[in-house]
């Protein structure tokens, strides 16, 4: 887990998401950053989109997993 990094904003969701709707917020971010859809994009927008995902990927591994879910939130009040 990165420090300092809020996977909730990341993703869009509130602190007390269940966990499909982490899941759709992810699935949401994947469709909407996917490098298919970049194509013709500039080289920068590409870059950035692929960074975006990267990120998402990283809240999304966090948060779906229950322990490591428990883990960041107690991390994050500390």
């Amino acid at each position: 887990m990165s420090e300092n990094k809020d996977y909730y904003q990341i993703l869009g969701v509130k602190k007390n998401a269940t966990p499909e709707e982490v899941r759709e917020a992810y699935l949401y971010w994947v469709n909407v950053l996917h490098p298919d859809r970049m194509l013709k994009m500039p080289e920068h927008v590409r870059m950035k989109a692929e960074d975006d995902l990267k990120k998402v990927n990283e809240a999304y591994s966090v948060l779906s997993n229950l322990r490591m879910r428990v883990q960041y939130d107690t991390k994050m009040r500390a």
